[in-house]
């Protein structure tokens, strides 16, 4: 059997040729590229910088806010915010309580008028829980009964000690009257008998006179015990009339003919009109009747606008509610001396140095939106000129005592002039001289050439 091998054979094979590859030529068409950027780069870098050097002056004219000078009509006026009231009112205050009957009692609104609602004079307008006060008054009556009777049943008792001690002045004038005649025998009887008889005639009278001289302080001692439980009487009667009065006073009726307005109150931190069931504090303000038929406004101005006003001047009042329409008003009412600051009739924080003068105008018309407590504001046209040159404030600028105005030339740039001003409004001025209509001023500084 033949047995075959493999047999493993390294076989050296011939190793491949070797490759050279050269490198491709330089291609000199990329520098030029890259030299090209780097110098349009540089190129626009110096254009830019020469633009800004040398760009006009119409790109700062674009940048600068400008008005143009008009001819028209100019108002001086002076503007006041307040709130609408009534010319005719009643204000309605929960009342006060007199005396002890008034203390500790709920002031809670057991009934009362709608709001808006119309009222005449006598209707009854609120009502609030008069349980305590009437209490009170049962009390009283109960107290002036029992005062009576105990000045009744005390004047009984003393009309029989009065009796009991004129009967007891009686019997000593009859032992003064018997010594008296006892004396008369002492000239019969021995000198002790006769001095036993003497000094009983002296105790008799004196015990006479001592029960005579005693009576009339017995009398003023028995009136001033009257009088004293009189006294307690009347004061029973004076609590029980003042309890009446606080239950009537806690009905309270109409004053006048007119409208039930509520005023404002807090439920916690929450705003809200006066209602039924509510509790208010004696003296407070919680309501009041109008008379819708003359409606006001009133308002603060400061001190300094003050000396513009005079009673008579046109107003037009505007109210916030109704920003679209307008009423004509008049001022009726001008306060002669200065209060505090808005923020109170005592000032605030401004109160030192603010000071606000209450006016009041009257609402021209009759409208059934106006109504209290709506905000609103009265302009009062304090001067006019018409047909005059107007400018806005904004473009004036002062300096040594002169105002000047920036005027754009029609060539381009800022002309810097001298201008003389008239009438003054918040907004604008009248321009005297110095300038003319249509031209351009500058509301700011302009950031190019000045000029």
């Amino acid at each position: 059997m033949t047995t075959l091998q493999a047999t493993t054979a390294k076989i050296a094979l011939p190793s491949p040729p070797a490759i050279m590859v050269e490198p491709p030529p330089p291609r000199r068409g990329r520098n030029f590229w890259a030299v090209g950027v780097l110098l349009l780069a540089l190129g626009l870098s110096a254009a830019y910088v020469v633009y800004q050097k040398t760009k006009p002056n119409s790109q700062a004219l674009r940048e600068v806010r400008t008005a143009r000078i008009v001819r028209g009509e100019l108002q001086h006026t002076v503007r006041v915010s307040g709130m609408v009231g009534a010319k005719s009112f009643a204000p309605i205050v929960a009342p006060r309580m007199m005396g002890r009957a008034g203390e500790g009692g709920q002031m809670i609104l057991l009934k009362l008028a709608p709001a808006g609602s119309r009222v005449k004079k006598g209707d009854v307008i609120a009502e609030f829980d008069r349980q305590f006060q009437l209490t009170h008054v049962d009390d009283h009556q109960a107290s002036v009964v029992q005062a009576e009777a105990d000045i009744s049943k005390r004047r009984a008792e003393l009309s029989i000690l009065r009796q009991a001690s004129l009967q007891t002045l009686k019997v000593a004038k009859a032992e003064m009257d018997k010594a008296q005649l006892d004396l008369k025998t002492a000239e019969v009887r021995s000198a002790i008998d006769a001095a036993k008889l003497k000094l009983a005639l002296e105790e008799a009278t004196a015990r006479y006179k001592q029960l005579e001289a005693e009576r009339p302080l017995m009398e003023q001692s028995h009136a001033a015990e009257i009088r004293s439980l009189e006294y307690k009487r009347d004061e029973q009667k004076i609590g029980l009339r003042r309890a009446e009065r606080n239950a009537e006073r806690m009905i309270i009726r109409a004053p006048m003919n007119g409208v039930a307005v509520m005023q404002t109150t807090f439920r916690g931190n929450q705003p809200g009109t006066v209602q039924e069931g509510d509790q208010v504090f004696p003296g407070s303000f919680f309501m009041q009747v109008i008379d819708p038929s003359a409606m006001i406004l009133n308002a603060n101005v400061n001190q300094t606008q003050s000396q513009e006003l005079r009673l008579g001047q046109q107003a037009e009042i505007r109210l916030d509610a109704f920003p679209d329409q307008a009423w004509p008003g008049r001022l009726i009412s001008l306060g002669a001396m200065a209060g505090g600051s808005s923020y109170g009739m005592r000032g605030g924080s401004r109160a030192l140095f603010v000071k606000q003068i209450p006016v009041r105008f009257s609402i021209g018309g009759r409208d059934a939106r106006i109504i209290p407590d709506l905000s609103g504001s009265a302009t009062v046209v304090v001067s006019s000129e018409k047909d005059v040159l107007i400018a806005p404030r904004e473009a004036l600028e002062e300096q040594d005592g002169k105002t000047y105005v920036r005027v754009r030339r029609p060539q381009g740039g800022w002309e810097r002039r001298t201008v003389e001003l008239g009438l003054t409004s918040g907004t604008h001025v009248v321009v005297r001289a110095g300038l003319q209509a249509g031209e351009e001023v500058a509301l700011e500084a302009p950031a190019g050439n000045n000029g």
